[in-house]
């Protein structure tokens, strides 16, 4: 007994050393060596090439993704949240059309390319394709909304927000899989908007009561216009008409969406900003080309900002609002640089064909992102609100990633690496050499 009990520090000591060592690899070298790897080698980041990150990725979000949605749909904590709690009630869904949209896009990708993976994304990642579908659809998340609007009329007026996720998710879940089960509940939800957007006076309607966000109308535009295809019907001529909610008097000075509007009176409340113009300039390019090269083109010349050590879109104008702000859609701005702004710019550039910026970003994207052996991206997990959405980041990073923009869009190819990317990969060894030089001397000292 004597003899074991003098022998225990040196189990310690080993095991110590080894989980030392085990820590230091899978929190800090094994994620530089990672990030290091593809920012050096990866071609889709500032090409029309496929993305090897986005694709190694992918499965594994799609495994957790899966099994986020179901807790959460299983747990009806959804049905709890108030209207103020816009993190906890918004972000679930966005998240989950993110996840689709990705998984959308990449299906297209592997159907051009199959060898881009051994199974097709609507096969292998279909257990989350139908959990993020059934999260958006599920009654107890519409239960903010139903409050705003009361639960006979959520569906039947305004409320772009929340109907135009719907609309998305099935559109999207459609196409992935076939499934045809809400195709009635769409088809009703599009009549709705058209008719809604057609009789309003300026073609805005609300988000939520007097709140009106020309950026979630475009995209309830764009799910008209990708249901066309699936219910047989017809609205380009709407979707022509339509391009009046985000121009003329609505339009800022530089000619950019406003931020925020008034339905009624057709005037805009908030000038363009960052973090609607990075997601505008991205489903413009297929509702409208001409006018969404024109939009970028401005977004490109106004917003975008190249420092040596960090770069990317701003979320005000140059030299006009405020160099350090935040709110729940734009995040931190650190300097003018706009989180959500800088985040989804990297998906306006890519569906613009603007690959030197797309590619400046992602290198920044990747460097931060804190790729786990296992797949995880722990930094976007973070910077999400864990205990409601923890892999809104990362499945936003996809989203971005699965951009490709139409045939003969492609006028800048020079991607610069800031000194931030730098400063990030070397960070990873920085704090993880020290830990495995401790674990060496711990197995060493006698």
């Amino acid at each position: 007994m004597h003899s074991q009990l003098a022998r225990l520090p040196s189990y310690f000591k080993y095991l110590t050393s080894l989980i030392i060592a085990l820590a230091s690899l899978w929190f800090f070298i094994l994620p530089g060596i990672t990030a290091s790897w593809y920012i050096a080698t990866d071609k889709g980041l500032n090409s029309s090439a496929d993305s090897a990150f986005l694709w190694n990725r992918h499965p594994a979000i799609s495994k957790q993704y899966a099994k986020y949605c179901r807790e959460r749909i299983d747990s009806e904590v959804a049905a709890s949240l108030t209207v103020d709690q816009l993190e906890a009630t918004e972000w679930p869904l966005f998240g989950s059309v993110f996840y689709l949209w990705a998984t959308e896009n990449m299906q297209s990708s592997w159907e051009k390319n199959p060898s881009l993976s051994n199974q097709a994304p609507a096969i292998y990642a279909r257990e989350a394709i139908d959990s993020a579908k059934d999260l958006v659809l599920d009654p107890n998340h519409a239960k903010w909304v139903i409050d705003h609007y009361g639960k006979d009329q959520y569906l039947e007026h305004d409320n772009v927000f929340y109907r135009m996720l719907c609309m998305q998710a099935i559109i999207s879940h459609h196409n992935l899989t076939g499934e045809t089960k809400h195709l009635p509940f769409l088809r009703d939800q599009v009549s709705k908007f058209t008719a809604e957007l057609e009789a309003s006076p300026h073609g805005l309607l609300d988000d939520y009561p007097h709140q009106c966000y020309p950026t979630d109308v475009l995209a309830a535009i764009d799910a008209i216009k990708r249901a066309d295809p699936i219910l047989g019907s017809d609205h380009s001529e709407f979707i022509k008409r339509a391009q009046r909610g985000f121009t003329g008097k609505l339009a800022a000075p530089n000619g950019l969406p406003a931020y925020s509007a008034n339905k009624n009176t057709g005037y805009r409340l908030d000038d363009s900003r960052g973090c609607s113009n990075s997601y505008m300039t991205t489903a413009a390019v297929t509702l409208w080309p001409a006018k969404a090269a024109q939009w970028y083109q401005t977004y490109r010349k106004d917003y975008w900002q190249a420092g040596w050590f960090a770069s990317g879109f701003r979320e005000f104008p140059h030299d006009q609002g405020y160099d350090y702000y935040q709110d729940i859609d734009s995040g931190p701005v650190l300097h003018g640089l706009g989180t959500a702004a800088t985040a989804f710019g990297m998906g306006a550039a890519r569906a613009n064909g603007d690959y030197g910026t797309a590619g400046s970003l992602a290198y920044q994207m990747i460097a931060a992102s804190w790729p786990l052996p296992n797949g995880q991206l722990k930094f976007p997990q973070l910077f999400s609100k864990p205990e409601h959405s923890r892999h809104l980041g990362e499945v936003g990073i996809l989203y971005q990633l699965s951009h490709t923009p139409p045939a003969n869009m492609n006028y800048n190819q020079t991607s610069k690496t800031s000194w931030s990317v730098y400063a990030m990969l070397a960070g990873y060894f920085i704090l993880g050499l020290p830990l495995l030089y401790i674990s060496w001397r711990l197995i060493r000292k006698k």
